[in-house]
C-alpha cells in the first residue's frame, strides 16, 4: 500500500489514536500570565512506573518556568511536575508522573513497550508524523493535531547528523504534502511545536485495521528549498535511558520484548 492509499484508507481513523496517545505540551514563563506551544509527548507506563516522554531540549525549557500538559479527552490543562531524566545526546528525555500527576491524564493512552517496536524502519515503511504544531494553535481556539504519513528518507543520513542505527529521518515535502485528513487544511510548512512527538509506523494487517507501533521520537528539523527533514531519534534510546535509570526495570523491559 503506497502513501497515498494509505491516507484514503486510514486518515480519519488516526485522530482518535492521536487525542488520546498524543500530549500537547507547554510553557507558562512566570511573567506572564499566557501559555505558550512547547512541544509533543507520550505516555509510558512499565511496571506501574509512568512517564512522559519527549525530547530532552522541551523537558529543559519546561523546566525553566512552567511544563503544561493538555490531556484532550478531559479537556483540561494542568501543570506537570516530577523527575526528568534526559540524554542530551540522543535529545530524548523522561519525565516520572507520580500518582497524582498520572491521574490527571484520565483516559488518554498509556502506551506499553509492546506498543514499541525496536527494529531498524525500512524505506519502504508508511511513517505517521504524529505532533502539535504551533500554526495549527490558535490563542483561545481549539487544539489541533497534524497527522502527517510520509515515509523514511532514503538519501545521506551523514548531511543531516544521523546514523541510521540511532536515528530515523523523515521527508516532509511541501509539494508533496497530504494531510492525513485533508478537509482540515494543509499541513503547516513550518513544524515547531512537535518537538518530542512520537513517529508512529504503521503495518498493514491485511484487514481493515492497520497496527501502529511507535518507532521513534522526533527531535529536529533541517529546512531545506521546499522541504523540511524531519530527524527523530529511535525509540530504543528511550528504552536505554530507562535501563540505565531504573535498574529494577531491566527485567521488565526484556520479558516485554
Amino acid at each position: 500500500m503506497d502513501v497515498h492509499d494509505t491516507i484514503r484508507a486510514f486518515g480519519s481513523k488516526l485522530e482518535p489514536l492521536l487525542r488520546s496517545a498524543c500530549i500537547p505540551l507547554y510553557t507558562r514563563a512566570v511573567e506572564h500570565d499566557f501559555i505558550r506551544p512547547l512541544g509533543t509527548g507520550s505516555l509510558l507506563e512499565v511496571a506501574e512506573k509512568r512517564w512522559l516522554v519527549t525530547a530532552s531540549h522541551v523537558l529543559v525549557e519546561g523546566r525553566r518556568d512552567q511544563l503544561i500538559a493538555g490531556n484532550l479527552i478531559a479537556g483540561h490543562q494542568f501543570s506537570v511536575e516530577g523527575v526528568a531524566i534526559g540524554n542530551e545526546r540522543d535529545d530524548v528525555g523522561i519525565l516520572e508522573l507520580d500518582q497524582r500527576s498520572a491521574g490527571l491524564f484520565e483516559g488518554a493512552r498509556w502506551l506499553r513497550v509492546t506498543d514499541l517496536r525496536l527494529d531498524p524502519p525500512q524505506v519502504s515503511d508508511v511513517c505517521v508524523l504524529a505532533g502539535y504544531p504551533v500554526d495549527l494553535q490558535r490563542r483561545g481556539g481549539p487544539t489541533s493535531a497534524l497527522a502527517y504519513i510520509t515515509r523514511q528518507h532514503d538519501g545521506d543520513y551523514k548531511a543531516f547528523s544521523s546514523d541510521p542505527a540511532e536515528h530515523l529521518l523523515l521527508d516532509y515535502d511541501h509539494a508533496e504534502s497530504i494531510a492525513a485528513e485533508p478537509d482540515r487544511g494543509p499541513p503547516p510548512d513550518r513544524l515547531q511545536g512537535i518537538s518530542g512527538s512520537a513517529v508512529w509506523r504503521l503495518d498493514d494487517t491485511g484487514s481493515d485495521q492497520m497496527r501502529a507501533t511507535v518507532v521513534a521520537i522526533e527531535t529536529g528539523v533541517f529546512p531545506l528549498p521546499g522541504r523540511l527533514i524531519v530527524k527523530a531519534t529511535r525509540i530504543g534510546a528511550v528504552l536505554g535511558l530507562i535501563g540505565r535509570a531504573y535498574p529494577d526495570l531491566r527485567g521488565a523491559l526484556t520479558l516485554t520484548l
